[in-house]
Formats: structure tokens, sequence, C-alpha cells
């Protein structure tokens, strides 16, 4: 936050003009990384630029080889959503658009928006556009990206890029700034150890999503097999209406819920439900002063993720219907009603809003039946019973008669155990990037030193990883070595098989 009022001393002044670039805050922040030994950002890369600033909208394309066009918005730090881009013709990436071509190894960082979060183009992607509200750098061979971006998402990183920031409504970084960006001076072997908790994390995100494909084609071709047919038409057939009222309740496209197929391999969720409540609502201003941890549905898509993104709320706001316990499963029913999560040991005893329904499954495989409740036909079966709702809401009823489609118990396994692997590897990958970054501040705050990074990446070279696991157990949300914190790896031993896994799996491709 900017400080409101501060007073410069005109000894510091440069050729800035702008009051944000003397907050005391940010000059502080300068001072302290300056202490140390740094580097101008221009010594570590041979080339830098925008991305496109013209109109591009006449370029976008759907064709098998289309182009990834990276806009800000799809910049997390240090990931891209490649999922999220518009795509281009590969005919306007090589022609009118060539100038804002980005490949792997090539950093990324968001100029306006999102200042200063970062990341490197990964290896899955060949080749790639950006746009105007990106900073593109060509990385010279002997400088490490992912420890640069590790540093740029770092809050000390943050706010020496942020400082570089001008103009009030729409603030952003000029290119001509970024060239003397201080960058903390570090040797290749702490480079190379922290560049690769990012590298590992990046490994684990396509895994993670090599085995997200291989569930989607097994369970598609499940449905095809027991005769599910995906229609689209808005006809509706007149001789299956019901007490409902709103035509698009009869949309052809829901029909398969009628179908013979459907209803004969299916049974109602209710009949898989042990136990099982909606969360509570506390009032507003309750959020924040208590010490009692609270998931809203917001948080849950991250919950079993992140240890740090709960609120919390005073006891007297919270019942006991509302508490996790370890394997529940917890369902958004109300907004976008489409996240569900099993509940980790981390959440048990963490309390739900009443936009989450909490419920402990029986007599199915627990997995299983969250990867079934994360599909796209529990999807449409939400869209049909809420049609007729301005807020989306899955009412009681609705959720007990929510068809559960039942496949052979070997489809049901292979998909369970994906996603118990698919969700440890998204998990351990925002502990790796996490990581990276508490390491670069826990050298810059004098926590940790260059030499006992030195030495635990000369051990892992030698095949050794206690030290890399010493200082990895020290590692929280809240820092480096903080007593009583959470740690960010629960399991580093389970970090080391996921990753043996991952790379297994990417040499038998």
């Amino acid at each position: 936050m900017m400080d409101k009022f501060f007073r410069t001393n005109s000894s510091i002044l440069v050729e800035r003009l702008d009051p944000n670039f003397y907050q005391p805050s940010l000059v502080e922040n300068d001072k302290l990384i300056k202490s140390k030994g740094w580097v101008e950002l221009q010594s570590l890369y041979n080339a830098s630029g925008i991305g496109n600033t013209s109109a591009v909208e006449r370029y976008y394309s759907d064709a098998a080889d289309s182009i990834p066009y990276i806009s800000g918005k799809v910049i997390k730090s240090f990931n891209i959503d490649l999922d999220g881009c518009q795509r281009i013709s590969l005919d306007s990436h090589k022609n009118e658009l060539t100038k804002s071509t980005v490949r792997p190894t090539d950093v990324l960082v968001i100029r306006k928006g999102d200042m200063g979060n970062a990341c490197v183009v990964p290896s899955e992607v060949n080749e790639a556009n950006c746009s105007s509200e990106v900073i593109y750098l060509k990385m010279k061979a002997s400088s490490d990206p992912y420890y640069l971006v590790s540093y740029l998402n770092c809050k000390q990183g943050q706010k020496a890029f942020k400082r570089l920031g001008r103009g009030t409504i729409i603030p952003g970084v000029s290119l001509l700034d970024v060239p003397r960006l201080p960058i903390l001076k570090v040797s290749e072997f702490v480079q190379k150890y922290i560049g690769d908790k990012v590298r590992q994390a990046e490994q684990l995100r396509a895994w993670a999503k090599r085995l997200e494909q291989g569930s989607s084609l097994m369970f598609a071709n499940a449905l095809t097999e027991l005769g599910y047919k995906e229609k689209k038409s808005n006809k509706i057939v007149r001789k299956k209406l019901e007490d409902r009222l709103d035509p698009a309740f009869y949309d052809e496209k829901f029909s398969l819920f009628d179908e013979p197929w459907f209803q004969f391999n299916s049974q109602p969720l209710k009949q898989f439900i042990e136990s099982g409540s909606y969360g509570v609502l506390p009032s507003s201003n309750s959020y924040g002063k208590g010490d009692i941890r609270f998931i809203r549905a917001t948080d849950l898509k991250n919950a079993n993720i992140d240890p740090s993104c709960f609120t919390f709320v005073p006891e007297e706001e919270v019942a006991d219907k509302a508490k996790v316990s370890e394997g529940d499963i917890l369902m958004e029913v109300k907004g976008a009603i489409s996240t569900c999560e099993l509940a980790n040991t981390h959440l048990a005893g963490t309390y739900v809003n009443g936009s989450i329904f909490r419920f402990t499954p029986k007599s199915i495989n627990s997995s299983y039946l969250v990867y079934f409740l994360s599909s796209t036909i529990k999807e449409l079966y939400c869209e049909r019973v809420s049609v007729n709702n301005i807020i989306s809401y899955l009412d009681l009823a609705s959720l007990h008669a929510l068809p559960i489609i039942r496949l052979r118990n070997d489809i049901e396994e292979f998909l369970a155990k994906n996603l118990i692997n698919i969700n440890q590897a998204k998990k351990n990958t925002f502990a790796l990037t996490r990581s990276a970054k508490t390491l670069v501040e826990a050298l810059i705050e004098g926590q940790l030193t260059e030499q006992q990074l030195i030495q635990a990446q000369q051990a892992l070279e030698d095949g050794d990883n206690s030290l890399d696991q010493a200082i990895l157990s020290k590692l929280s949300a809240e820092g480096y070595a903080i007593e009583g914190a959470t740690p960010l790896f629960s399991d580093v031993d389970e970090l080391y098989s996921l990753l043996e896994e991952a790379a297994q799996a990417e040499a038998e491709e």
C-alpha cells in the first residue's frame, strides 16, 4: 500500500519526479537489496521488448496450428494459463506479429495491471506471442531464468519492480526503466538450487496436465461405451414435459438424464452420503476477527493447495455441522457450483460457509466420487436444476437427487488414483514455487546464507538430499524457520517420490 504522506530528502532525488518512486517503504527496500551483492537486470539478458501494441482481434484463430497469445491476464505467479489464452493464426504470428514472438526460457513480466508478476515460457510451448501488457526478456545462456522469476516474484522483487511504475490512473512500467532494476546477485550454485524448485514445479504441473488428459479420455470412452452421445440442440420434446414450466429445463442437451442407459447406470448422491450439512453464515463484520479457520466457496479451489488461503472468524460464529473432518467431501453449491474437493489432513478442524455442502461419503471410492462431482456431466445437471435461478444454487432435494454414474471398478480406481496424483502434484507445485520465493527472501533478510544453499546444491549433485530436506522442512507460508508455522511441505519424501514419477512418465512418452 502506498504511504499517504511522506517527506523526501532532496539528496536522494534522481531523474524521477513521481512520488511513488520515493515512498519510504520502497526506498528502504531498494537499500536492503543493494546492501547485498546485486547486479542490474540488463546484465542478465541479451534483448528485451514489449509485446504487440496493435489491434489483434482480426488475427484470432482456432485452427490446429494456431499460436497462444499471452496477455497479462493469463500470467500468474510463475505460470501461464495456456487454456485461458486467445490464439492467433500461424501466418500472423510469423508476419505481422513476429516482433512479439516468445519462446521457451524467455522471461515474461507484467508491466501493466498485476505489475511484476513473472514467469518463464515453459518448454511445452514451442512458440507463442504476447500483448503490450507484457515485457519479454531474452535471457543470456549464463543466466538462470527460473532464478530470475523467483526473485521478481518474491516480496522484495515485487516492491523493486513496482517502484518503477509510472502514472496514476493505469500505472505501468516503461521498458526504458527496466534495465537498471536491481537483482540479487548469487552464485551459479544458488541460482540453480532456487531455479530448480521452479523447474520441478513446471515438471509436476505438466505431469498433472497429462494425467488430467488421460482421465478425460478414459471417462469419455467409458461414457461412450455406456451409450452417451453429446447433444446441443435446443429442441424441446413435448412428451417429456413435467412440473417445470421453464423451457430451458427441457433443452435437448439435458435429455441424457432421461435416457435408459443413464438411469440404469446411475444412482442418486444421497446413497453415498453418510452424513452432511450446509455450512454456516457468519456475520459479515466478523471476518478476520477470530481465530477459527474458515473456508469460503471462493477459497475452496485452493483449500488443499495453499495453507494460507483461509480467513478467520470468532468461535461463536460457527457450528459443529460446518466442521470439516479429513476425508469429507466439500461441494460448492451456490454461484459457480463447480468446485468439489476431498478434504486433506490440514483441512481437518476447519469450518465452511453456507455456499459449501460438507458431507462424509460412504459405499464408494471417495476420490472417484470427487472426480465425478467435478465432471461436465455433474455441471450439466447443476445447470439444468438451477436454470431458472438468478444465482445458481443447489437445494437439498436437487443435491440428494444428483445422479452419480457408476463405471467398472477398474475405471473408477484409475480415475481415483489419477485424481490423487493430480492433487498431490498441484499441492507440491504450489509449495515449490512458494519455496523459491521464500528462499530468495530469506537470503535478502539474512535468515539463510549463500553457503548453506551452495552446500545443499553440491550435496544434491552428489546424490545426497539430506541438506535439501532440512531446508525444505523449515519453509512455511510465513517464511523460513518460523516457529509454529504450517510447513509448506507436509511430507518431503512425498515430494521426491512425485518428482520421480513425473520424470519417469515424461521419459516414457
